[in-house]
């Protein structure tokens, strides 16, 4: 790859990492779908990558999809995948590259953990076992995303969190002494923002293990920038116990496929680098599209006072898949976006600006040309995707493309609703004559970020299937949807997929009656439409074809 050629101080940074046990790279954290897990060969050009830059020093490995480690946790590997571990874990050793395994040991219940406790921390044991016996040193026990950790009735019964906070750190300090003093234990424990001080953090504080690291996101799931003001809090509410940064960007696993986060990594306040025990990426499912990622993140540990995000990711990028700075910045200006840039893309924001045909014509003109370059390059079909269907959906006689940008997944009701509602309100804005169904639309959407029980008048008058979608909003309301039966998801999940199929006719009908640039418009605002930025979706839809 000879990416690191531009890069300097590697050495230095190494150095500096191992006097004081930083441990910077990635975590293979996230859920895969609709994509397969990664395989070993994805695996082994990440390991490459790491090892190429000098920096990166851990790959920490505890995949949603792996069944073993979430939903059969506690079945063995097979002596063909502790083969297959194997070989990756020598090569991690042979290139001082710290691995990481992380297991998610769901509960059927808090009293079936209690009740056999020994039994409990007896199956961790022979998991991590596999994994010692290869030379991996250190693990992590994770109670973030486990399915069943506790009952939504036994959440009531219990009259505060400091029960089963109490009882996960048994079972992680007997881990840690089951493991013995040659091994690292890391915690992610179910609550992972430590914003302020609860009955859980009280209880993770009274019976935790000083020497446990704990795993942190910052303030939420997805932080857009961690400040040295988070990072003392964080560490107040847990006694000043060592943080290593789960750093949930660029991942994409909340997003359907063709959703792809093109940004470096976002430069934390002064004085967190140097707070936290490390710091792990956690990736896109798609795997080339990391590297240029992961070599911003290696350029800020090489030094992070000359750290400039935009300039450093834009030449990995080019550098990588061996295209010019022309047609980055096509790519870049329809990709899609997370909270880290939130504003509306500025390709929109051009467009809007654009009143003449000859304007757009230019446009589409270096849109094309630029398409003719990247159908030659090493780019992946994600990104050559993209910009065939943009221009694509300027032809008339071309089907429009579309990709809802979240999975449809019954425990994400709410999302999935909003981002229907959004497109409809978009749909209803860009064409005279729905002045009250956009109305109607624009109140569903203020319950939903509210998470308030809506009115279900005239919207039957809207669309039978954006009814039922509603009726299911209000009824799951306060509900625990990742305890839906089977049968409650899939009728979730079946509804949705029926109103996603509605709006996407009624949108296909709405843009062909678009003039051009209308049409280029509408596509790029609905490409925004995601989840991380409410409130200036709401803005710019307003602002679409003037006002009512």
């Amino acid at each position: 790859m000879a990416l690191w050629a531009f890069l300097s101080k590697q050495k230095a940074c190494r150095s500096y990492m191992t006097k004081n046990m930083k441990y910077f790279g990635v975590v293979e954290g996230y859920f895969a779908k609709p994509y397969p897990m990664w395989n070993w060969d994805n695996r082994n050009l990440i390991l490459e990558t790491l090892v190429e830059f000098g920096n990166l020093s851990t790959y920490f490995y505890c995949p949603k999809d792996d069944p073993k480690v979430t939903f059969e946790w506690d079945k063995a590997y097979s002596s063909a995948e502790i083969s297959k571990f194997k070989g990756f874990v020598q090569k991690c050793i042979k290139n001082n590259i710290t691995f990481v395994y992380g297991l998610n040991p769901s509960m059927k219940s808090y009293k079936d953990v209690e009740n056999n406790f020994k039994a409990y921390v007896a199956k961790i044991i022979e998991k991590f076992a596999q994994l010692q016996q290869l030379g991996v040193t250190t693990f992590c026990v994770l109670y973030d995303d486990i399915p069943l950790a506790y009952t939504a009735l036994e959440g009531r019964m219990l009259s505060e969190a400091l029960e089963f906070a109490r009882l996960q750190c048994l079972v992680v300090n007997e881990v840690q002494k089951k493991l013995g003093s040659g091994c690292n234990l890391w915690f992610c424990s179910s609550e992972y923002f430590f914003i302020k001080k609860n009955p859980y953090t009280r209880a993770l504080n009274k019976y935790l293990n000083n020497n446990i690291a704990l795993i942190w996101t910052g303030n939420k799931v997805f932080t857009k920038k961690i400040t040295k003001n988070m990072l003392v809090k964080a560490k107040n509410v847990v006694n000043s116990r060592e943080l290593i940064w789960w750093n949930n960007y660029p991942v994409n696993d909340p997003m359907s496929e063709g959703f792809l986060n093109l940004g470096g990594f976002n430069k934390p306040g002064t004085g967190v680098i140097s707070g936290v025990k490390g710091i792990l990426i956690n990736p896109m499912r798609e795997v080339s599209p990391n590297i240029p990622y992961l070599l911003s993140f290696a350029k800020y540990l090489s030094d992070p006072n000359k750290y400039v995000r935009a300039k450093i990711y834009r030449r990995a990028f080019c550098k990588y898949y061996n295209i010019s700075s022309t047609i980055f910045d096509t790519l870049f200006k329809f990709s899609n976006r997370s909270g880290i840039d939130n504003g509306l893309k500025y390709e929109y924001k051009k467009l809007r600006d654009i009143n003449v045909d000859a304007e757009t014509d230019r446009f589409l003109y270096k849109l094309k040309k630029s398409y003719i370059n990247i159908k030659n390059s090493r780019l992946p079909k994600d990104f050559k995707l993209l910009i065939s269907q943009i221009l694509a959906m300027m032809e008339p006689s071309q089907k429009i493309f579309d990709c809802f940008p979240v999975p449809v997944d019954a425990t994400y009701l709410n999302r999935n609703l909003l981002i229907v509602l959004l497109r409809l309100l978009l749909d209803f804005k860009a064409q005279k004559g729905f002045e009250d169904s956009y109305r109607t639309i624009k109140a569903l959407v203020n319950k939903v970020i509210r998470n308030k029980p809506m009115s279900l008048v005239n919207i039957t008058n809207i669309s039978l299937e954006l009814s039922s979608v509603c009726k299911l909003y209000n009824k799951y309301l306060n509900y625990n949807k990742i305890e839906l039966t089977g049968v409650e998801r899939k009728n979730v999940e079946t509804v949705l997929l029926k109103l996603i199929v509605w709006e996407n006719g009624f949108y296909a009908r709405i843009i062909s009656k678009l003039d051009k640039i209308d049409k280029l418009r509408a596509f790029s605002l609905r490409l925004n439409i995601n989840q991380y930025r409410i409130e200036s979706l709401l803005v710019e839809i307003e602002r679409f074809n003037g006002d009512f």
